[in-house]
């Protein structure tokens, strides 16, 4: 903290203005440049704008017939907020009254910056472009008409606008996470804020339990591992059956088979039952798949005790062995056995979980149900990730029929892909539940707002290296937005993404800066 306050007190201060068709107006000024820089006395007029592709932020002395001056021409490239690094620039002055003079330069001085000398040769008001070339593509500014003076006594008293209120040079910004955007009129829903997990679909995860007495022997100790990827049948360890002395006697054999067959019939039934309730609608699809599942795993178990007595028989008694795999296809959740280990008939051995699609899982206070849309738009937010991902809007799956006695909550489940890696069962998640978009309004990203005190902070862009702090009145908001109704206008641009070190540099405002040399 010590080390970014003495950093953030080295910054200058900037002035800047704009004009032009493309870009938004700031304000000229005179920065404090130090040795190498501008001369202290000299005006320095600077200029901001922005196309879709790139911001530019300019410094230069007022342009004199016959002298040269010094363009210092910032560049970043919005997409990412970071300095460019190739490419070619042109500065042209065009008017109606003169020949086009065009002044280039070839190569980047340092990333982020070029320098262009501009010597005029006619006076008067000249439309000034920016072009910078790169990739086959040309992004224009236009900074609109700027003085050419006649002699450097009437370009010394230019007149120079009050420094920005906080500086924040091109230069730190680029080192930094750091982001800006504009305030845009758009339709923004509101919408309510829920704690969400991230949970594996039960009807694709499944506990693989040892088929019969025995010790467990692995075949690959690559694949008994938590993550590791296993494909439906794959064999994952062996069972060494015990002997008769130590319960794999034919009787047990026969009893194991008995069992696993009640259990079968029993799981049938129950499906059975239970798909006639889901057709009237009396319960949740989530039991009927829950029922699915367990039919499956009986019919495993049974399975499994037809080939132990199969293989006792084959071995005309003797101990033999069964292989423990896998019914379906997905990664290894969690290892419940040793290898050695003792394991009883139907003892869990591993579970896997097929985690190519998850559940979101929100909890719904019982208060709130009444009030939800009857067709939410939902996004969620991991923990760890600023990003906000949408989730399609037919992912929902079932409201819970029943409040939790305990948290009085509901859970609401939307189905989810998850074939980016990031996500994984057991993550925790902010979910945003909002119904239709309402009326346009002024808005600004979410993240743009900085709560100080109680009160709703936006930190606006006056110039490339200039900020204002202000504060704002904030309405409806959704998952991505937030309405302003009152402080902001149409087109500004507030920090996105770095805001905590712009206030960092408002509160060494009254420091001496030391500025920037190019």
């Amino acid at each position: 903290m010590i080390h970014s306050i003495a950093w953030i007190a080295a910054l200058a201060l900037v002035l800047a203005t704009t004009a032009g068709c493309h870009d938004h107006p700031s304000t000229p000024g005179v920065p404090d440049h130090g040795e190498g820089g501008h001369d202290h006395d000299e005006a320095i007029l600077a200029y901001t704008g922005w196309t879709e592709l790139s911001e530019l932020f300019v410094e230069f002395a007022p342009m004199v017939v016959g002298q040269e001056s010094s363009f210092a021409v910032h560049l970043t490239v919005l997409e990412q907020f970071a300095a460019v690094r190739e490419g070619r620039l042109r500065v042209r002055l065009v008017s109606n009254d003169h020949p086009e003079e065009s002044f280039e330069a070839a190569a980047i001085s340092r990333p982020g910056i070029f320098v262009v000398g501009v010597k005029p040769a006619h006076a008067g008001r000249r439309r000034v472009l920016i072009e910078w070339e790169a990739n086959g593509r040309v992004d224009t500014h236009d900074l609109g008409a700027i003085a050419v003076f006649t002699n450097a006594h009437d370009a010394a008293h230019a007149p120079t606008p009050p420094p920005a209120e906080i500086s924040f040079l091109k230069e730190q910004q680029w080192r930094v996470r750091f982001g800006t955007a504009p305030v845009v009129q758009r339709a923004v829903s509101s919408a309510a804020r829920f704690y969400a997990t991230l949970e594996a679909r039960p009807t694709h995860r499944v506990e693989v339990a040892a088929p019969a007495s025995g010790r467990l022997r692995l075949e690959s100790s690559s694949v008994f591992v938590p993550g590791a990827g296993v494909v439906a049948g794959q064999k994952l360890a062996t069972i060494v059956l015990l002997t008769a002395g130590e319960g794999g006697d034919d009787i047990s054999l026969d009893l194991r088979l008995e069992r696993a067959r009640l259990g079968l019939d029993e799981a049938r039934r129950e499906l059975a039952r239970l798909q006639h309730l889901h057709e009237q609608g009396a319960i949740a699809t989530s039991r009927l798949e829950e029922a699915t599942r367990e039919q499956t795993e009986a019919s495993a178990v049974f399975a499994a005790a037809q080939e132990a007595i199969r293989r006792r028989r084959a071995s005309g008694g003797s101990a033999g062995s069964h292989a423990l795999h896998t019914p379906i296809a997905g990664v290894i959740e969690q290892v419940l056995a040793v290898p050695g280990q003792r394991l009883a008939e139907g003892q869990p051995v591993v579970i896997v979980a097929d985690t190519s699609r998850l559940w979101l899982e929100l909890q719904i206070p019982a208060a709130r149900l009444p009030t939800l849309p009857a067709q939410p738009s939902v996004a969620f937010q991991i923990e760890g990730e600023p990003a906000l991902r949408q989730v399609a809007p037919d992912a929902w799956r079932t409201t819970a029929a029943h409040i939790e006695p305990t948290s009085r909550t509901a859970a609401m489940i939307f189905e989810i892909d998850s074939a980016d890696a990031a996500l994984r069962p057991g993550m925790v998640a902010t979910a945003y539940l909002s119904g239709q978009a309402g009326d346009e309004v002024l808005a600004v990203p979410r993240s743009a707002i900085v709560n100080e005190a109680g009160l709703d902070i936006v930190y606006v862009q006056v110039s490339g290296e200039g900020f204002e702090r202000r504060v704002v009145r904030t309405g409806a908001s959704d998952a991505e937005w937030i309405a302003i109704t009152d402080g902001l206008t149409r087109g500004e641009r507030v920090v996105t993404e770095g805001a905590y070190l712009v206030r960092l540099a408002a509160a060494a405002g009254g420091l001496p800066s030391h500025g920037h040399s190019h």
